[in-house]
């Protein structure tokens, strides 16, 4: 049996009192009120839908989504009149806010590497991009004892061997060592400003923060990179380049093998 509700009879709720008072004399200025109404909504919601395949083509121009990452081209914003607007409809997801896209959108044409933070990820506008990733995670640095064969920091996993291969893995995705040349347990952790190397083929040592910008690493890249060190020295810049001190000779005779796979 349906029955009245008493709050609908009081204009003690505003909604009511819009429904009572308001509708009522808005409908004797425009008798049509209704179909206006009905008219202007149809349109706004054809005017949503010209944005919306709008801003799925800008998107499709300049923005690129992988699993770990989005780039968007610094580009996208040139010819923009609300530049803030369309950058903000797209980082709002990574909640990022309104007033970070106007900051970032200001940014774009000062000197790179300026960052900004959302509650979940980290936004950085680099030479030609602005990258987003997830807020980087704190690793603690691992030790790596002689019998360890797999071991995980943040997204990287070392998978070691030993052996007497004569591969000379040189970094990228392996790496051989002279095991002769190491002493356990391994340091396994992220790179820190003032770690140095002798980058494989050098005699020299080089600061890791110019090897990264050599290899014209993103900021956001850089946050990720890590390196294996035996008693302070640096063997391997993870993924990157094996230290030239600790190389496969025609001397060695036994042999470190690592392989890095993201996972």
């Amino acid at each position: 049996m349906w029955r009245e509700d008493r709050s609908n009879l009081t204009d003690d709720y505003q909604r009511n009192f819009i429904r009572h008072q308001i509708i009522p004399k808005l409908k004797e200025l425009n008798p049509s009120l209704e179909s206006t109404w009905q008219n202007g909504l149809e349109k706004i919601q054809g005017d949503l839908d010209l944005l919306h395949h709008a801003f799925g083509d800008w998107k499709d121009n300049f923005v690129i989504e992988t699993r770990d990452r989005i780039v968007i081209q610094k580009k996208a914003f040139n010819k923009l009149a609300a530049a803030a607007s369309v950058l903000w409809r797209f980082i709002k997801t990574y909640s990022f806010n309104f007033e970070q896209a106007r900051e970032i959108i200001q940014g774009l044409t000062h000197q790179s590497g300026k960052r900004f933070l959302s509650s979940t990820h980290l936004l950085v506008i680099d030479r030609d991009d602005i990258i987003i990733v997830p807020h980087p995670e704190e690793w603690k640095e691992v030790n790596i004892g002689h019998d360890h064969h797999e071991v995980n920091l943040g997204p990287w996993r070392l998978h070691l061997s030993n052996g007497n291969s004569q591969r000379t893995g040189n970094g990228k995705t392996e790496a051989a060592i002279d095991a002769d040349e190491i002493s356990y347990p391994l340091v396994w952790r992220k790179w820190k400003q003032g770690d140095h190397f002798h980058p494989l083929g050098m005699s020299h040592k080089k600061k890791i923060s110019d090897f990264l910008v050599d290899n014209k690493l993103s900021l956001a890249d850089k946050d990720s990179i890590t390196v294996l060190e035996s008693e302070g020295r640096i063997i391997y810049v993870v993924g990157w380049r094996i230290d030239d001190r600790f190389k496969i000779t025609d001397r060695t005779k036994k042999v470190l093998n690592i392989r890095v796979e993201k996972v």
